[in-house]
């Protein structure tokens, strides 16, 4: 894995890939493409207010924005633990979640 230096020092860089996207977390910016045809979505952590996981998606709701940087996956890939790894890298590292 990659390596990057964010405010709390050195962090792993995380990437999961699913059949529909890939999400990546840097340890300070969460990134999905290919969940949307039209763009790709960055989201800086200390935007975050929400992540919700369901059976079929991962939402992060974030301030200025009117709709949450959604990322589709199996149910499958939903249990898969570098995912859940990733997701719960987010979760820690955002400072102004509300609900998760």
């Amino acid at each position: 894995m990659e390596e990057a230096w964010g405010d709390a020092g050195l962090s792993e860089k995380r990437t999961f890939i699913g059949e529909q996207g890939v999400l990546t977390f840097d340890g300070d910016v969460v990134e999905g493409c290919g969940f949307n045809n039209d763009f790709g979505e960055r989201v800086h952590v200390a935007l975050i207010t929400e992540i919700k996981v369901d059976k079929e998606s991962v939402f992060f709701r974030f301030r200025g924005a009117n709709s949450p940087l959604f990322a589709f996956f199996t149910e499958e890939e939903l249990a898969n633990p570098d995912l859940t790894a990733l997701i719960d890298a987010v979760r820690s590292a955002s400072p102004n979640l509300e609900e998760s």
